[in-house]
């Protein structure tokens, strides 16, 4: 690599930033894993100021005090997970009917922004360093700190009281923890560039969860092709039966296939929710925005199960649920009610995948808890476990500001501005490939 990426890289080791691995195959049963320094918004707000013992001391005191209800969205996050569900459903209906193009751009009808990255932020991503050899936690502790020391001739010992985040897929997550246990173990004190392994905060790579959640949906509804109702059924409609395997390649005409099934879903809604015998005439009425968020809301409570999980705790709760959420009505249309259920599902996709494109973090973090016990039951805890840890850390453990430095690092934008962000987990490969579509 040239002495100038590695000056630039230098210079961002300096301040917050995020270390990104990735792993690949490197031949004769080896792995390669590769080191990539990100650019984060300025937090004003310097690496020798985040105070990692006070970080550990949290951990340990609120370990025993945080589970599973703790996933739970709060009131705001409720109402955010809601409004998100209409706009989605309002703009179906605005992009497939010319005669509510007008409305497009109408203010009300837009997502709230709950805390995007700052507009013209574009990071800096660099790639560091490689190492091939055993997939062991050896070969991750050697690449971390030889990306330090040995390729950017940093000390080790300016990270002893440092935080870095540190976002990556599931199993690199796991190694690292790994390590970070042994450490943790090891007799004391550690030597600076162990400490470097524990200073390392790991956030989810979204990429690899929306992987995850989308393939643990499609196991959970595609059902067989004569099923009425089945993911499977529609994807042969739609001559992608091959889809319904859930082959990795396939992921983007999958995540592509599920969106068109979504939209159409919500058009049938439109049409038979209206209040009129036909989208023109419903159109021809001329509609105000505040009538059309009115009915998305009655089509997302209604035709969706329960989009906002149930929380008898909550006192808003009611306000959430649908005549059709009882028993005797799921036992007595089971094609509304799967229906429901996979309204329900894709929704959560792709409020996820709209925030992370719309480059919005605060509007993510909104479902994270509904994810996570998607996940749960759909067995794929180590999954579920990632986000676990995020929230946990995002509630009890990290001390301000760093878990906003932990928000700002889940996602990535170094494109052009509109909804162009990526999760800071996808490949460098990737990244290149997307920047030739722009």
């Amino acid at each position: 690599m040239s002495s100038l990426p590695l000056a630039e890289a230098k210079n961002i080791a300096q301040v917050p930033h995020i270390l990104k691995i990735t792993a690949s195959n490197g031949g004769s049963g080896q792995a390669k894993l590769s080191s990539a320094l990100v650019s984060i918004p300025n937090h004003n707000t310097k690496l020798k100021d985040l105070d990692l013992a006070g970080a550990m001391e949290a951990r340990l005191q609120s370990a025993a005090q945080f589970g599973m209800n703790d996933l739970m969205p709060n009131h705001e996050q409720r109402e955010s997970i809601l409004h998100q569900s209409m706009i989605i459903i309002v703009k179906s209906l605005i992009e497939h009917h010319s005669e509510f193009k007008h409305l497009a751009n109408n203010p009300l009808l837009q997502y709230k922004p709950r805390r995007p990255l700052p507009l013209h932020f574009r990071n800096q991503h660099i790639s560091v360093h490689s190492v091939v050899g055993k997939h062991t936690t050896a070969l991750y502790t050697s690449l971390i700190n030889e990306t330090y020391t040995k390729q950017l001739g940093l000390d080790a010992k300016m990270f002893e009281n440092s935080l870095i985040p540190s976002v990556n897929s599931s199993a690199i997550n796991q190694a690292i923890r790994k390590a970070q246990i042994a450490l943790r173990r090891a007799p004391q004190p550690l030597t600076p560039e162990q400490k470097l392994i524990t200073s390392l905060q790991l956030g989810p790579g979204l990429l690899d969860i929306m992987k995850t959640f989308v393939k643990a949906s499609l196991d959970n509804h595609v059902g067989r092709p004569d099923i009425l109702g089945s993911w499977s059924s529609t994807f042969s409609i739609l001559n992608k039966a091959h889809l319904a395997s859930g082959d990795p390649k396939d992921y983007h005409s999958l995540l592509t296939t599920l969106e068109t099934m979504m939209k159409v879903s919500f058009l049938d809604c439109w049409r038979t929710n209206c209040g009129f015998p036909s989208i023109e005439a419903f159109a021809a009425s001329n509609p105000t925005p505040s009538d059309l968020l009115a009915i998305a809301r009655k089509i997302a409570i209604n035709h969706a199960k329960r989009i906002v999980p149930q929380d008898r705790n909550n006192p808003d709760d009611a306000q959430y649920a649908s005549e059709y959420d009882t028993e005797e009505c799921a036992a007595s249309d089971t094609v509304f009610y799967n229906g429901r259920l996979g309204l329900t599902t894709l929704l959560r996709i792709f409020i996820l995948k709209y925030a992370i494109d719309d480059a919005d973090i605060g509007r993510a973090e909104d479902i994270f808890g509904v994810i996570s016990i998607a996940l749960t039951g759909g067995g794929k805890d180590a999954w579920a476990e990632e986000l676990f840890h995020y929230i946990h850390g995002i509630k009890c453990l990290w001390p301000e500001p760093f878990a906003d430095i932990m928000r700002d690092s889940l996602i990535i934008n170094i494109f052009r501005e509109g909804s162009n962000a990526q999760a800071a987990d996808v490949s460098k490969e990737y990244l290149s490939a997307y920047a030739n579509t722009l």
